[in-house]
């Protein structure tokens, strides 16, 4: 996977500027430049809020807040970065 897209209206024009500029052969999953085909995922970008609290309450997770607590008490800055995943294949 070398190219990722949250939904598929920017799929679809990434595509669709490949084969304009490129001038490669376009898919609906992807392209062929040369001898490589190259596939576009769509991954949209959302927190499953329920997956979170389950894992949440895992014993390993548990203790790992607590440390935590007791190493920096209420001085912890909460923040969730944006992950962006690219998994390049051939």
């Amino acid at each position: 996977m070398a190219r990722i897209t949250q939904n598929y209206s920017y799929a679809r024009h990434f595509l669709s500027t490949i084969q304009r500029v490129l001038g490669c052969e376009v898919y609906p999953t992807g392209f062929q430049m040369g001898e490589r085909v190259v596939q576009v995922g769509i991954f949209p970008v959302g927190v499953n809020y329920d997956l979170i609290e389950e894992r949440r309450k895992h014993p390993a997770v548990l203790e790992k807040i607590q440390y935590l607590r007791e190493l920096y008490g209420d001085k912890l800055v909460r923040r969730a970065p944006r992950a962006v995943r690219c998994r390049c294949g051939t």
